[in-house]
């Protein structure tokens, strides 16, 4: 699994609280990957160093588990294939605090998740599991919070957490605060994101429901900037068709449709209970756009856009992402978000 480390990535998150007495034991996952998630959450949280266990061998780590007190809150990473060998042998322990599965065939374990319920999720992706289990512990502390203030009579005063994006860079997790206004695409219906990296990158959006989508990548830090100078590229999504085009100063600022498509696969889904991935990509050196729905490759390309010569610079100019979503009643269940540079 530590291959997948290897690529960049960036995740928009808040700062994570944890509940007391939680402990950290993987089995059989990557040593590397253990080790980045050991330090990326020891930096930002109450998480120590001694709050961690890798094993190798399941009998080692299942007697370990065992024999800690029931206390203490126990957060198992696990392989599916080892997971499968001591999960009822370990789950319903008063110490066993939830389980992850983190495998590159998730797809076998699938039934692990409905048959247990500690089973928070089962992953392949090391970003999508760190987020994940910092959301879920984040979530639990801040009810705990919430519950003592309840009981204590005291009104509990929301927290002002700023932004946090980590970032895999050069194979190594990097965390940073968000400067100036905090944003959330789940809390607003509209917000910005200066890049950190200039005409080129994908942008992942995950949609729980059918929420119709607007990305705009510009050049300008106002979407609506009618300089002469400015270029956006636009993706707009919705229930009925997915349009992907440009809009420009020398095209009289009028979005020019360069590609689209009607076919339901490949337009916003309908509600099924079931996440969805839409991504747009854009690289200036080679003049090249892209959107596509399911995993970021080729073979999941829906419309594809080669620009011109003199639409080059403009690309490699561009250095902020607009979204715009349709308000909802809860989006943070709804949107998850990543770039990739």
């Amino acid at each position: 699994m530590a291959g997948i480390f290897g690529s960049e990535h960036i995740r928009l998150r808040e700062s994570t609280l944890i509940p007391p007495n939680i402990f950290f034991v993987w089995l059989n996952t990557s040593s590397e990957d253990f080790e980045k998630f050991k330090q990326q959450l020891c930096k930002e949280t109450s998480v120590t160093s001694r709050d961690w266990k890798l094993y190798e061998d399941k009998n080692d780590c299942a007697r370990f588990i065992k024999q800690a007190k029931p206390k203490q809150n126990i957060v198992f990473v696990s392989s599916g294939r080892l997971c499968i060998e001591v999960v009822d042998d370990l789950h319903d322990l008063p110490q066993m605090h939830s389980i992850y599965i983190y495998c590159n065939k998730k797809d076998r374990y699938h039934s692990l998740k409905s048959a247990y319920k500690k089973v928070r999720g089962i992953f392949d992706d090391p970003i999508q599991l760190y987020d994940q289990m910092c959301y879920n512990l984040d979530e639990e502390a801040r009810r705990s919070e919430t519950a003592v203030s309840i009981t204590n009579d005291t009104l509990s005063i929301p927290k002002n957490t700023p932004d946090r994006i980590h970032c895999l860079f050069n194979n190594e997790i990097k965390s940073y605060f968000k400067p100036d206004i905090p944003w959330c695409p789940w809390k607003t219906n509209s917000c910005t994101l200066s890049l950190p990296e200039k005409g080129q990158g994908t942008i992942e959006l995950w949609l729980h429901e059918s929420i119709p989508f607007e990305l705009r990548l510009s050049n300008k830090e106002n979407p609506n900037n009618n300089d002469i100078n400015s270029y956006i590229i636009v993706l707009k999504v919705d229930t009925r068709e997915a349009q992907l085009g440009t809009l420009a100063a020398h095209h009289e600022h009028e979005i020019r449709v360069r590609d689209s498509t009607t076919e339901l696969h490949q337009i916003l889904h309908l509600y099924d209970g079931y996440w969805h991935c839409y991504w747009l990509t854009f690289y200036g050196e080679h003049r090249t756009i892209q959107y596509g729905v399911g995993e970021i490759r080729p073979k999941f390309k829906v419309l594809e856009v080669h620009l011109q010569e003199h639409d080059k610079a403009f690309i490699e100019s561009i250095s902020y992402l607009h979204m715009k979503i349709n308000n909802s009643t809860d989006l943070n269940a709804m949107v998850r978000f990543s770039l990739y540079f």
